[in-house]
């Protein structure tokens, strides 16, 4: 399987983040850099290969997604799982931010929607899941 370029990895981010790409097709994408194992809440993530890009999540970046799951266009476990992922990412590795500008919600603010959304706060995602890296 083949490493993904830097324009590749952050697209395959951008998207995931906007919910163009799905859980499923997310997991595929990074195949090459990590092996991800397991469901919202308990998801087990394997870096062998540390991506190189950081996309930056601002508040504004999850009403995409949001929006696909009010109009039906998304399951309440495709929601979670994304969510679950992001939390993810944004906990353990520095590819997903949040920078802080006047006006805009914080790390903590974001966190506790994304935590909301996948049914459990960052201390259970810490607990009940798993991050390796080989790096």
């Amino acid at each position: 399987m083949n490493q993904l370029s830097r324009a590749d990895q952050a697209k395959v981010l951008r998207d995931f983040l906007s919910g163009d790409l799905s859980s499923a097709d997310f997991r595929k994408r990074l195949a090459a850099h990590m092996s991800i194992e397991g469901d919202w809440g308990h998801f087990s993530i394997d870096v062998t290969v540390p991506l190189e890009v950081n996309v930056a999540v601002h508040p504004h970046d999850l009403l995409p997604m949001l929006e696909r799951y009010l109009a039906w266009k998304v399951d309440d476990d495709e929601l979670a799982r994304w969510a679950s992922l992001i939390v993810m990412r944004f906990l353990y590795e520095s590819h997903w931010t949040v920078r802080r500008g006047i006006g805009q919600a914080d790390e903590s603010d974001v966190g506790r929607v994304l935590g909301s959304i996948s049914a459990h706060d960052s201390r259970y995602a810490a607990e009940g899941s798993r991050y390796t890296s080989a790096s």
